[in-house]
């Protein structure tokens, strides 16, 4: 941070938090979030693909994120709950709760 702001070593970094850098977490989600749209919109790596199950597949009841919300397999153990399938499924719906967003994956 103080090589692109130019601060020098023993100036206080204050300066460096004025730079709208995304949070470390916020930018795991953002990750995570890009590489599900990618999985979506390109269908590849196929391992991965085959994996997501869209809400419309699974029941019937019509809602306005049907055909985008992505369905979260049951899970047993943490361990899996904290998996990349389930955090990018809970990640995904929690995107289309915003104003913002999206009616379809195509």
């Amino acid at each position: 941070m103080r090589l692109v702001t130019g601060v020098r070593k023993f100036d206080p970094i204050t300066p460096c938090n004025n730079l709208e850098v995304l949070k470390v977490e916020d930018r795991r989600k953002f990750a995570v979030t890009l590489f599900t749209w990618k999985i979506h919109k390109f269908n590849v790596p196929n391992y991965l693909y085959n994996q997501y199950v869209l809400m419309s597949t699974v029941h019937s009841r019509c809602n306005r994120f049907t055909n985008a919300s992505l369905y979260i397999p049951r899970y047993r153990t943490e361990k899996y709950g904290d998996s990349f399938l389930i955090n990018s499924c809970r990640l995904w719906n929690d995107l289309l709760l915003h104003p913002i967003c999206i009616t379809t994956l195509t």
